[in-house]
């Protein structure tokens, strides 16, 4: 990622559009608190997945109750595979951020905050985990771990996954930039998402429940690129690190 290219951008003067979708920009993308119970209305559910017919992959939602246990159980059986996997473990311990100068200085990770901490709170366990770093790693972590993802599927009123025909780099890229619409139009109605990637992650030990789901949800060869969760917040998130855009833009 630091030497091959993601994109090449042309950039061009052009006359400045309004979009329904700005304000939301400056909105945190993922909300992983729970969910209220209410299921999307009709007016949301269409709303999102019209945005489909803009991209070669699909968006499927679900909301009945086969399904919604069905995905949950997969969610929480995936968590549980990857939180007993240490070399997986410590790929995101490895961007865990636990205190405010670290945050400043790499921009980007993860915080207490992803954990559903905030106010005087906030600051008394970055403190500790300052001090005491092992609690926020090994079995301590892995716990944690299960705890949310728990918390997360029984809050959770739907679920909605991007489908792409192929799992070629390109889908890969415009599946990417689907969601992130998502996102965007989600706010517009309302609506917070969280994805949920261990169940499409693919390494040994997660191949048995990938498969199956793979089977389930893609059976024609196609790829499930995204899952993730959608309903209305119950509390708000604040907004998480961001790397300046020029260090991530080489110009020629």
């Amino acid at each position: 990622m630091d030497t091959k290219p993601v994109a090449k951008i042309t950039i061009a003067k052009t006359q400045p559009q309004s979009s329904l979708l700005y304000n939301a920009t400056f909105l945190p993308d993922t909300n992983r608190e729970a969910y209220k119970a209410d299921k999307l209305s009709s007016s949301q559910a269409a709303a999102l997945e019209s945005l489909s017919t803009e991209s070669s992959a699909s968006i499927k939602l679900f909301q009945d109750e086969e399904n919604m246990n069905k995905i949950s159980e997969y969610s929480l059986k995936s968590a549980i595979i990857e939180a007993g996997v240490t070399r997986v473990m410590d790929e995101s311990n490895v961007i865990f951020r636990a205190n405010e100068y670290q945050k400043n200085k790499y921009r980007y990770g993860y915080s207490v905050e992803g954990q559903g901490t905030s106010g005087f709170m906030k600051n008394i366990l970055q403190g500790i985990v300052t001090l005491f770093p092992s609690m926020n790693t090994g079995k301590a972590a892995s716990q944690n771990f299960i705890n949310y993802t728990r918390t997360s599927v029984n809050n959770t009123p739907a679920y909605a996954m991007i489908v792409s025909t192929d799992n070629s780099r390109a889908e890969q890229v415009k599946s990417g930039m689907l969601y992130s619409k998502l996102v965007l139009t989600g706010h517009t109605l309302g609506l917070v998402m969280q994805p949920l990637s261990q169940i499409l992650e693919e390494y040994p030990e997660m191949q048995v429940p990938y498969t199956e789901f793979k089977q389930a949800y893609a059976p024609n060869g196609g790829t499930v690129q995204m899952l993730f969760r959608v309903g209305e917040p119950t509390k708000s998130t604040p907004l998480s690190m961001r790397r300046d855009v020029k260090s991530l833009i080489t110009e020629n």
